[in-house]
């Protein structure tokens, strides 16, 4: 299936089912940077493919900073994000949603690949892992990229759509399908104002929703099974498609940046 991304390609992409202009090799690995096989793109859409040699995820997500906000800052306020709770925890979120465009990524773990591609134009952006700002060493945690030079754009393709939306009382909604395909091409569609995300936790085949709504709404012991899958964080008016590999079973779809209460819900994979 071609899916068409309104307001997302220029007037004159190619809608076809050929591949993404260029191809990134990335990895990231606990105590080394992040690396990627190029340092310059062309600007147009990209795929960035993802691997980490560690057996723990590494969540590596692509950012561009707003003018005025230094990378610095930025590491400052995601620490926050990832490492406090309570009001800390709500400012810092602020922060960064004002610094900064969350241009989605994937979770990656135990040696396997997963995939995530973006339109990019000129300018400068950041691989991230955020797993690693919420350890005691973040010297490796980002690297830089460059977009310059012709354009190049194919539009990409997409199998299964997610979408973020503002419901009535102005929290956050999900339109998601009841089951996805164990390899599938997600499109991951935030049409909210603040960033969210699509992580997916595999959790045990006897979890209720009552119990699951429980679990996070007292944060107590979560029935996860496994490291989190899924797409880290996209900015507000923002999508993108991400090449997903995922182990059948059952799992909840949650974005846990504002309000897991209620961006979450139980799906079937395979």
């Amino acid at each position: 299936m071609v899916t068409t991304l309104v307001g997302w390609v220029p007037a004159e992409a190619r809608a076809d089912n050929s591949p993404a202009s260029e191809t990134v090799s990335v990895v990231a690995a606990a105590g080394r940077q992040i690396t990627a096989s190029t340092r310059t793109l062309h600007p147009g859409t990209t795929t960035f493919r993802v691997t980490t040699p560690d057996s723990t995820a590494r969540w590596v997500s692509l950012v561009r900073l707003h003018p005025g906000t230094s990378l610095q800052k930025f590491l400052d306020d995601m620490t926050t994000v990832l490492t406090t709770r309570g009001e800390e925890r709500t400012r810092a979120v602020a922060e960064w949603n004002r610094e900064a465009d969350m241009l989605g990524g994937v979770s990656v773990f135990n040696r396997r690949s997963q995939s995530f591609t973006q339109f990019l134009k000129p300018g400068t952006y950041y691989l991230v892992d955020l797993r690693t700002l919420g350890g005691p060493d973040r010297s490796g945690a980002s690297q830089e990229i460059a977009v310059r030079g012709d354009w190049d754009v194919t539009v990409p393709r997409s199998d299964q759509t997610i979408t973020y939306y503002t419901g009535p009382d102005g929290g956050t909604r999900i339109s998601a399908p009841s089951r996805l395909a164990a390899r599938t091409r997600l499109l991951v569609n935030n049409m909210t104002g603040k960033h969210e995300e699509a992580i997916l936790n595999r959790i045990r085949p006897d979890t209720s929703p009552e119990e699951l709504a429980k679990a996070i709404r007292d944060e107590e012991y979560l029935p996860f099974v496994g490291e989190p899958e899924g797409v880290v964080p996209v900015a507000g008016g923002r999508r993108v498609v991400a090449g997903l590999d995922l182990e059948p079973g059952r799992y909840v779809l949650i974005s846990w940046v504002n309000d897991p209460a209620l961006t979450h819900r139980i799906i079937e994979v395979g």
